[in-house]
C-alpha cells in the first residue's frame, strides 16, 4: 500500500507509519558506490587519557558505520582489556560475519600497511590520527586530532582530541544520509522511485574537511552597520515584490521560482504545505495590520486564492502530503508524510480576520490533527529524518489550541473542547524531547535510522517552530518561561546557546564577519548539515534560520516585557540557566535566579541588549543577500555570497516579518526611554 492512498483523517496510523517507514528504510539502504570503505582510528583519538567523555558516542558511530555502510573499522594503538571488552560488547566485533571493527594494538601496523592489507586504496580511506609520527599516504582523507605539528598529508582539526573525532564522524555519516535523501527527493520530483544505487560524490569529503579542519586566519570583513528604519523598510519592499511574484493565480505559493532547468539549479517549482503556510501566515498578518511601507491592496485576493487552493489539495490523498504541483496534484513517494505542514496550514487559516469563510477548510485540518494518525512518525522539516519531531508536536499543539479559540468564536463548543483536549495531550509530550544530560531540546527522537540518535540533534527548527506559533505568555504568574512553548524556558535558552556556540566559528563567512567587529553571524540548520543547495558537499548559513535567530531575541524581549508589565516588580527567573543566558547577553551580572527582575535593569540593560543581539543576526542577513532583496536559500560559507535557490518564499516572508517584529520591539525600547524621561 502506498501511504498517500490512505484517506484524509480516518486512516489507521499503523498503515501510514508502515508505508512511510518502508520508504525511509528503502532510502537508507541505497548503496553509494565508491564511498569510504575503510576508517582507521587511533586509540588516542577515541580516549583522552583516562577520560571517556566522547568515547561512547565515537564507538557508537563506528559501530553504525560498520553495520550500515559496510565499512571496515580499524582501531589502531594500545587498548586496555576493559576498553576492548566494551567494543566487543557493543556488537561491533563482526557479529554479522561481514565488515566489522578490528583492533590492532600489538605492534600496530602503519596506516599505509593497513590500507594495503584491507585491499583498498588510499582514496577510499578516512583516518583519524593522534600520533604525530603516523604516516598517512597521499589521497587518504586523514585528520590529525593530536597535539603539536600534524604529520604529512593530514589536516589539523578545528577541535582537538576525541571531541574532534566525534565531530568528523558525525559530519561524514550525516552527509551520507543527506546524499541518499537528495537522490530520493529528486527522483520523487519526477514521479520516480528512489534508486537502489547512486555514485558517491567525492565532494562530500571536501565538505567534511571544510567543517572539521582548522581554518586559517580570518579575513576581516568591513564593519557593516545595520540600515536605519527607512533602509530596512525599503529592503522589505523589494523582498515583498519578489514574494508577490511567487503567489500564483491558482493560489499556489511556489517554494522558489527555479525549476531545475540549468546545471546546479534545484527544482523548487512546487507548493510545499509548510513553506506556503509559513509565508501566508505573515501575509495574513500584514493584511490585518496594514504594514507600513508595503502595498497590500491585493492581499485579500491572494489570501482568498490560497484558501481555495487549500480546499483543492485537501481532496487529494493524505493531509500530511509534503508538496504538490502548482496544479494541486500530490507529489507521492519519498518525503511523506510531513506533519508540520497541516499544523502550519491550520495556523495560517486560523489567522484570517473573518474565519467563518474558511472554517470548513480549517476544520478539516483540526479534525485531522486531533486523530492518532496525525501523531504518527513523519519526515522532518529538512526532509531526510523519519521519526518523531519536536517542531511537529509543538506546531500541532499550538494549531489545535488556536483552532479551539476559533471554534468557540463561531459557536462550535464541542469541537473546541475536543481540540483543547488534543492540544493538552500533545503539549505534554514536549518534555520528552529534553535531553537530561545536556539540558537541550533535541529536534527528533525515535528515528528509523539509529544514526540520528548518535548526533547532536541540535536544530534551529526547535526555536523556529516556537517562533512560528509565538504568542505572548499568559500574565497570570510572575514565573518567567514556565513551559516549553515559552522562549524563556530554561531548556529553550540552553538549546539556543548551544546552537549559537556550534555555528559561531563553523563557517569562514562567520569568522570573517566577526573579525571585522560585526555582531551576530550566520546560523545554519544544524551543525552536521552537509546540504549545499543541490548536493551534500557541506552546509552553509541559511538566511531563514539566521532570521529566526533575530526573531528569537526580539520575541524573547517581547515575552519578558509582557511578563514584567503584567507582574511589575515580581517577574521572576526561577532557573539558573535563565540568569546565565540573560547575563551573557547583557555582558554583565545584572540578574539573579529567584530574584525579581528589576524594572530599571530590564529597561536600561536587558531590553536594549536583547534587541541588539537580534539586530546582529538581522544585519548579517541584510549584508549577505542580493541587493534586489531576492533572498536566497543559503549563503556560501566561504565567500559569503548568496547561494542556492533565489527568492525562496519562506525566507522572503521571514525577512519582511523580522523587520516588522523589529519595529514592534523598538517601540518597547522607545516607550521605556520615554517613561524614564518622564
Amino acid at each position: 500500500m502506498h501511504w498517500s492512498d490512505t484517506p484524509n483523517a480516518t486512516s489507521e496510523p499503523g498503515d501510514v507509519d508502515r508505508a512511510a517507514r518502508q520508504m525511509a528504510e528503502r532510502v537508507a539502504a541505497m548503496r553509494l558506490s565508491g564511498a569510504i570503505s575503510l576508517i582507521i582510528v587511533e586509540t588516542d583519538a577515541i580516549w583522552d587519557g583516562q577520560r571517556d567523555d566522547h568515547a561512547g558516542q565515537i564507538v557508537r558511530k563506528l559501530v553504525l558505520l560498520a553495520a550500515h555502510e559496510h565499512t571496515h573499522i580499524v582501531i589502531r594503538g594500545p587498548l586496555s582489556d576493559d576498553r576492548r571488552r566494551r567494543i566487543t560488547a557493543s556488537g561491533a566485533a563482526g557479529a554479522d560475519g561481514e565488515r566489522h571493527i578490528s583492533v590492532k594494538s600489538e605492534r600496530p601496523e602503519s596506516v599505509r600497511n593497513l590500507i594495503d592489507q584491507d585491499g583498498t586504496t588510499a582514496g577510499e580511506c578516512l583516518a583519524l590520527l593522534a600520533d604525530s609520527s603516523a604516516d598517512a599516504p597521499p589521497g587518504c582523507l586523514a585528520f590529525y586530532v593530536g597535539s603539536g605539528d600534524p604529520p604529512t598529508n593530514t589536516k589539523l582539526t578545528r577541535l582537538a582530541g576525541p571531541e574532534a573525532t566525534d565531530k568528523v564522524l558525525a559530519l561524514y555519516g550525516t552527509a551520507l544520509a543527506q546524499e541518499r535523501a537528495g537522490q530520493a527527493f529528486r527522483a520523487a520530483s519526477t514521479g520516480a522511485s528512489p534508486p537502489a544505487e547512486a555514485a558517491f560524490d567525492r565532494g562530500i569529503l571536501t565538505g567534511v574537511a571544510r567543517s572539521a579542519a582548522r581554518p586559517g586566519a580570518p579575513s576581516a570583513a568591513p564593519s557593516q552597520p545595520l540600515p536605519d528604519r527607512d533602509g530596512l523598510r525599503d529592503l522589505a519592499r523589494r523582498a515583498y515584490g519578489h514574494l508577490r511574484r511567487n503567489l500564483l493565480p491558482s493560489g499556489a505559493v511556489v517554494g522558489a521560482p527555479v525549476r531545475g532547468q540549468h546545471s546546479g539549479e534545484p527544482n523548487y517549482w512546487f507548493f510545499w504545505q509548510r513553506d506556503a503556510a509559513a509565508a501566508m501566515s505573515w501575509l495574513i498578518e500584514w493584511h490585518q495590520r496594514g504594514l507600513t511601507g508595503l502595498e497590500a491592496a491585493d492581499l485579500a485576493e491572494a489570501i482568498t486564492r490560497y484558501a481555495a487552493f487549500i480546499e483543492r489539495i485537501q481532496g487529494h490523498g493524505h493531509l500530511g502530503t509534503s508538496r504538490y504541483t502548482v496544479a494541486g496534484d500530490p507529489i507521492q513517494g519519498y518525503g511523506n508524510p510531513q506533519l508540520d505542514g497541516p499544523a502550519l496550514s491550520a495556523l495560517a487559516l486560523a489567522r484570517v480576520t473573518e474565519p467563518v469563510g474558511v472554517w470548513g477548510r480549517l476544520q478539516v485540518y483540526l479534525d485531522f490533527l486531533a486523530t492518532p494518525t496525525a501523531e504518527s512518525a513523519s519526515v522532518d522539516a529538512w526532509e531526510f529524518i523519519y521519526g518523531r519531531h519536536f517542531n511537529v508536536v509543538a506546531l500541532q499543539a499550538r494549531a489545535l489550541g488556536v483552532g479551539a479559540r476559533v471554534a468557540e468564536r463561531l459557536g462550535h463548543h464541542d469541537h473546541a473542547a475536543r481540540y483543547d483536549t488534543a492540544a493538552a495531550r500533545l503539549a505534554a509530550l514536549l518534555a520528552s524531547f529534553v535531553d537530561p544530560s545536556s539540558g537541550c531540546v533535541v529536534a527528533h527522537r525515535a528515528t528509523v535510522s539509529p544514526w540520528f540518535e548518535a548526533t547532536s540533534r541540535l536544530d534551529m527548527i526547535v526555536p523556529g517552530a516556537l517562533l512560528a506559533a509565538w504568542t505572548p505568555p499568559r500574565p497570570d504568574t510572575p514565573a518567567i518561561g514556565r513551559d516549553l512553548t515559552n522562549l524563556a524556558h530554561p531548556a529553550i535558552l540552553t538549546t539556543m546557546s548551544a546552537l549559537e556556540e556550534a555555528f559561531a566559528s563553523l563557517y569562514a563567512a562567520n569568522r570573517d564577519w566577526r573579525a571585522g567587529g560585526n555582531t551576530g553571524f550566520g546560523l545554519g540548520r544544524f551543525p552536521e548539515d552537509a546540504n549545499d543547495g543541490v548536493g551534500s558537499t557541506g552546509g552553509n548559513p541559511w538566511p531563514l534560520t539566521t532570521l529566526w535567530g533575530a526573531q528569537f531575541y526580539y520575541r524573547l524581549a517581547q515575552e519578558l516585557d509582557a511578563t514584567e508589565r503584567a507582574q511589575p516588580g515580581r517577574a521572576l527567573l526561577t532557573d539558573p540557566r535563565q540568569s546565565t543566558f540573560l547575563n551573557r547577553v547583557a555582558g554583565a551580572e545584572v540578574v539573579a535566579t529567584d530574584h525579581p527582575l528589576a524594572l530599571g535593569v530590564w529597561r536600561e540593560r536587558l531590553l536594549p541588549a536583547l534587541v541588539a543581539a537580534g539586530d546582529g543576526y538581522l544585519n548579517f542577513v541584510v549584508h549577505h543577500v542580493p541587493l534586489d532583496g531576492g533572498v536566497t536559500e543559503q549563503i556560501d560559507r566561504d565567500t559569503g555570497q548568496p547561494r542556492g535557490a533565489p527568492c525562496l518564499s519562506w525566507a522572503l516572508a521571514e525577512l519582511i516579518g523580522t523587520i516588522a517584529v523589529r519595529e514592534d520591539v523598538y517601540g518597547l525600547v522607545e516607550r521605556g526611554g520615554e517613561e524614564r524621561g518622564g
